[in-house]
C-alpha cells in the first residue's frame, strides 16, 4: 500500500511540491523565531501605559513556541525525503532489470 502511494508521489512531482511547502514553512517558522522577542519587546513598549503593575514578560520566551514548530517541520520534511527519494522505487513492470540481464551475459 505504501510503496503505490510512495510511487505515485514521486512520479507525479506531488511529493516534491509537499517536500518544498514543507520545508518553506519550516524557514518561515525560523523566521518568526528569529523576529518573535522584537516584536514582543516593541509591543511591551507600545503598550506599557495599560499595564497594570510590573507584568513584564520576558521577550526571549516568545520565539520557543516558532522554534519548536520550525524543528517539527524540518523533522517531518527530512523524513518524507529520505522515505521518498533516498530509498529505491520497486520495478513493478513485466521487463527484467539491466542488471540482471548483465550479470547472465
Amino acid at each position: 500500500m505504501f510503496g503505490r502511494l510512495k510511487t505515485a508521489l514521486v512520479e507525479s512531482f506531488v511529493g516534491a511540491i509537499a517536500l518544498g511547502l514543507i520545508f518553506a514553512q519550516a524557514v518561515l517558522h525560523l523566521i518568526s523565531a528569529i523576529t518573535a522577542p522584537v516584536n514582543e519587546w516593541e509591543q511591551q513598549q507600545f503598550f506599557s501605559e495599560l499595564r497594570v503593575g510590573d507584568q513584564l514578560r520576558y521577550p526571549l520566551l516568545a520565539w520557543i513556541p516558532e522554534l519548536i514548530g520550525a524543528i517539527c517541520l524540518a523533522a517531518v520534511g527530512l523524513l518524507l525525503l529520505r522515505w521518498l527519494y533516498y530509498s529505491p522505487i520497486e520495478n513493478h513492470s513485466g521487463t527484467p532489470d539491466e542488471t540482471t540481464s548483465d550479470l547472465s551475459s
